[in-house]
Parts: structure tokens; sequence; C-alpha cells
């Protein structure tokens, strides 16, 4: 995007972008304004509603977080609605390596975040919160449904059918479990969306941010596709939650399993959309074996989220050993 593009767009003046990274969500530009202010432009994809829901949840996640003293958080400078941008002051640095000392910091928000929460601080729901095993097995059948009404073919249909066999197997052999134990969650945690500045860490991201549950902001944690820390780190952080947040880990036995269900039908559905953008007609069967929505599955079915004494696996690790002696 050059500068030319924001002419009209900025109330603080035109800006000359030298950098852009693509997200998931959304693109951010790098943008120097002639008075040295260095931004961060961040434009949000998708239809309207969907980039309205996100930038609104976005503001006021950092509105919120900023009101209590939160500052590792970017700051706002300029939001136009109608446009889907939102603008902060640029922030240096780079992503933090998946290492100890990141482990101490994501370890640090989240406790700060749960004592949010304990001091009767109020916000909406996460994006997908989970406060039920029935909760969340109605989100993947609803997700079933939406890659079969999209991707229609005979070899999604079987994916879809494979899918919901497992579904149905796992709620006829689990009862329905609530999940008590809630607390503030960015919802996508890890180094992904963390900045180290001079050995300040920040952290980014906030359009899925609200309340939620313990048990799916862990479980998310261990399944996310870019979460990194090895075996230690990981066994870390989920023992340093169940102490701080009073919450017993052996119940991420009764919700990874569907946890990971969902992830398999995130993963397929973005694989299906961007094979759709390459003007692929039709989804084959090569299309779904690309997709780590496949190795999910091997991830469920193999049960590789448990080792010895509940020794939770993350999928990364997963993932790279497969294939390995």
């Amino acid at each position: 995007m050059s500068s030319q593009t924001f002419k009209c767009e900025l109330e603080l003046g035109i800006p000359r972008i030298s950098k852009h990274i693509q997200g998931g969500n959304s693109s951010v530009y790098k943008g120097h304004l002639p008075n040295g202010m260095t931004l961060a432009i961040k434009k949000y994809e998708g239809d309207k509603i969907r980039v309205d829901r996100m930038l609104t949840r976005e503001l006021e996640s950092i509105q919120f977080l900023r009101s209590f003293g939160i500052q590792n958080v970017p700051e706002i400078i300029e939001i136009q609605h109608e446009l889907g941008l939102i603008t902060y002051l640029w922030i240096e640095g780079k992503e933090p390596y998946a290492n100890s000392q990141s482990m101490d910091e994501l370890i640090d928000f989240c406790i700060s975040l749960k004592e949010l929460h304990s001091y009767g601080s109020s916000f909406d729901n996460s994006i997908d919160a989970v406060f039920s095993t029935i909760e969340i097995e109605s989100q993947i059948s609803n997700r079933i449904q939406n890659l079969e009404e999209i991707y229609s073919s005979a070899e999604v249909n079987i994916l879809c059918s494979n899918i919901r066999e497992r579904l149905c197997k796992h709620a006829e052999s689990n009862k329905s479990v609530e999940f008590a134990n809630k607390t503030f969650s960015v919802s996508d945690l890890g180094t992904h969306n963390m900045i180290n500045s001079n050995s300040k860490f920040y952290f980014i991201d906030f359009e899925f941010f609200g309340m939620d549950s313990v048990d799916k902001m862990v479980g998310d944690f261990i399944l996310h596709p870019k979460n990194k820390f090895d075996h230690n780190n990981v066994r870390r952080f989920i023992d340093t939650i169940s102490k701080n947040f009073e919450w017993d880990s052996t119940e991420l036995m009764r919700i990874l399993p569907l946890l990971t269900l969902k992830w398999a039908l995130i993963a397929f559905a973005r694989t299906f959309k961007e094979e759709s953008l390459k003007g692929v007609g039709r989804i084959h069967d090569v299309n779904i074996n690309k997709s780590i929505g496949t190795q999910y599955l091997e991830y469920f079915d193999l049960a590789g989220y448990v080792g010895a004494k509940n020794s939770f696996q993350s999928f990364c690790s997963f993932k790279g050993s497969i294939g390995q002696p």
C-alpha cells in the first residue's frame, strides 16, 4: 500500500509506508509521518460485519486493559470504523523466541488478566468462548455444516462425515461437563502475538479477547499451530496456571479432544479458502491431505495429546514428530 492510498484516510496526515506485515485476519503497515511519528496501521480483512466485530472488540479490549493500568499493549492513536482501520504507535522490536523468558512474560500476563477478573471487572465473552462441553460440541457441529455448505464435494462430505463420527463417539463416551473456572483470555496466546522491544514485552492482537473458561484458554494454547514452546515450558505453563487459578489440569482430558476437532476444522476451512482463491474449482483429497487439519485428526486419533501422568504434548511438538523414528 502506498502513502497515496492513505491520503484521505488518516486524520494525522499522509504516512509513508515502509513495511507490510500480512496476518491471518488483518494487514499491518508501518507508516512514517512528516513530524517523525511512526505508526502501525492495522486494516482488518473480511466482510463488513466481521471487520466491524473485530475492530470494535480490539478497540474495547485495549481501552479496557489500559483503564486498569495494563500498559504493555498497543497505544491507540486513531480509528476509522468505516474503513476498518485502527492506528497505533509503532512498537519497534521483534517476535520473541519461544523460551523461558517469553514464557515468564506470558504467564505473568495471564495472571494479570486473572486478577482483573478476580477484582470483579466485567467484559463480554471472548469470540467462541466455551463454558461447557455441550457448547463446544455445538460449535464443532456448526463448523462441520459450514464446511459442507461452502465447499461441497464428495471428498469434503466424506471428511465431514468422519469428523462428525469422531464427535459422536466422544460425546457418547463422555458426560457433559460445565467449566466453572473463568478468566479474561486473549484467545490467541503465544509469541506470534508478542513483541520484544528492548527487553520489554508487549502483547498485540485483541480482536478475540474476552471472558472464557480456563480450560479453553489452556487447551487453545497447547493446540495452537504457532506455539513452539518446548515440552518443559508447556508443562510449566500448565502447572503454573493450575496453581494460580486453582484449576485442576486433569480437566484438559475433557476438553482437549473436542478442541482438537475444532482446530482441525479451522485449519481445513483456511486451507480450502486459500485453494479456492487460487482458482481451484473443487476440493479434492489432495487439498485435504495438504492441510494441517489432517494432522490435527492424527493428533486426535493417536491420543498424541497425552503421555505419562497427563504430560500433555503440544500440537506443534506432535506435528514435528510425524515421520520421525
